[in-house]
């Protein structure tokens, strides 16, 4: 609670600066002129190969619904990235939970927990790396889809992890397919890795002794 807490309070500080000082580049434009083209059907503008939709998707779909005064625009997108962030962080200890799970669960032939990090040093590494990449490498204050890339990635991640276990259920599955594709209308980037982490996972579970056809409802829900 205490780490989740202090997560919470820096995505804050950052979000406030960014409002504050109506912080924009020229990919924000950008992105906000895309969000407008999908919400008025503009579908030459808003189609094409350059920018990607689910970011200016969700910042016209917010601008459609508030309507801001000019002046309260930027202020508004920086809102809206404190709120990817904050499911950016929920998406998070998903992914760390199952972590932590796979990296305390006993090897083969051990009858105790093993020698790992003490679980509380563990958990301040998995905060400290998530507050770290979200405001200093993604960098909240920017207007750009890498916190909504942030949000797939974990959330694919702790899918992953429980698909490569014990749950092996369709659903399971598909919704590991689904982010991973939605991590692709995202940011593009996502779409070979996605390619990659499908392949991998196909290859583990195979090496596994289990079947490869639970991996269909993942490659359809990401086709």
């Amino acid at each position: 609670l205490v780490l989740r807490v202090f997560a919470l309070a820096a995505g804050a500080v950052n979000a406030g600066a960014a409002m504050v000082a109506e912080s924009m580049g020229e990919d924000g434009i950008n992105y906000l002129d895309q969000g407008d083209a999908w919400m008025r059907g503009d579908w030459e503008m808003a189609v094409n190969g350059t920018w990607s939709p689910l970011y200016p998707m969700i910042l016209g779909l917010v601008m459609r619904a508030v309507r801001p005064a000019m002046s309260w625009e930027f202020p508004l997108v920086h809102l809206v990235n404190f709120v990817v962030f904050v499911v950016a962080l929920v998406c998070f200890e998903y992914f760390w939970r199952q972590a932590t799970e796979r990296y305390y669960a006993p090897a083969p032939g051990e009858t105790s927990e093993p020698d790992r990090f003490p679980r509380w040093t563990f958990l301040v590494m998995g905060y400290g790396l998530f507050i770290w990449s979200t405001t200093s490498l993604i960098r909240l204050f920017a207007v750009t889809p890498d916190m909504l890339v942030a949000v797939f990635v974990c959330l694919a991640g702790g899918l992953l992890f429980r698909v490569l276990g014990t749950d092996l259920r369709r659903g399971t599955a598909a919704a590991l397919g689904a982010a991973l594709g939605a991590g692709y209308l995202a940011k593009a980037a996502m779409f070979p890795l996605g390619i990659v982490t499908l392949i991998v996972t196909g290859i583990a579970l195979v090496r596994s002794g289990r079947p490869l056809r639970a991996l269909i409802p993942a490659v359809v829900a990401f086709a």
